[in-house]
């Protein structure tokens, strides 16, 4: 597989203090992360990923986006776009309206390094998170988070992956992939499902 990752900003990552994001509890405004610890854990995540025989692609982080006060979090590359890991990669729209640049500045970056990409359209209402999908292509099965998709993006997503079910999960993260994750095995089968099932409606346990 390969897996995308950008390298950190040479100003420091957050460096005048975290954002505060108005639907994500986790985030404390002003706090300044850790930049040794960043780069150490950078660094073992990649080193993780290798062992495991992924294709690593580390792609510059963007100079437009390197400024004193941030309002981004494009170093979560996997926000910007979904693919369908064959040839298909679909740039989506940001529910966080301040991020919406990332999508673009991803969409160019992706074009320069030779892929194809499709931009879900820029339409009042519409909204798509990577955070929110995830997408399991042996079985054809997209799952998705509603906190920051809207149906609109949902819909888009999954007409133009053609999965064979769509399986929609609220509960109370700001991302589906703060409470939920499939699980795959060597083949790239899904095997099993990580949830934290404390977090999810009544009624998308049921559809889980």
């Amino acid at each position: 597989m390969k897996i995308l990752i950008s390298k950190l900003p040479l100003s420091g990552w957050w460096n005048s203090g975290i954002p505060k994001y108005k639907d994500n509890p986790a985030m404390q405004e002003g706090i300044k992360p850790d930049l040794n610890k960043l780069n150490s854990e950078r660094k073992n995540l990649i080193s993780i990923l290798k062992n495991e025989k992924h294709d690593i692609i580390e792609i510059e982080f963007p100079k437009n986006l390197d400024k004193k006060n941030q309002k981004h979090d494009f170093i979560f590359v996997r926000d910007h776009f979904i693919s369908n890991q064959k040839n298909k990669i679909i740039i989506l729209r940001s529910g966080e309206p301040l991020r919406r640049v990332e999508n673009i500045v991803m969409n160019n970056i992706l074009n320069k390094i030779g892929y194809d990409t499709l931009q879900i359209p820029n339409i009042t209402g519409m909204r798509a998170d990577g955070g929110e999908f995830y997408f399991c292509p042996k079985e054809n099965i997209l799952f998705s988070g509603i906190q920051r998709n809207t149906q609109s993006g949902i819909d888009y997503v999954s007409n133009q992956l053609k999965v064979n079910e769509l399986i929609i999960l609220n509960g109370k993260g700001y991302h589906l992939d703060t409470f939920f994750t499939p699980v795959l095995n060597n083949d790239n089968i899904l095997c099993a499902i990580i949830s934290c099932c404390e977090m999810l409606t009544n009624q998308s346990k049921k559809d889980l």
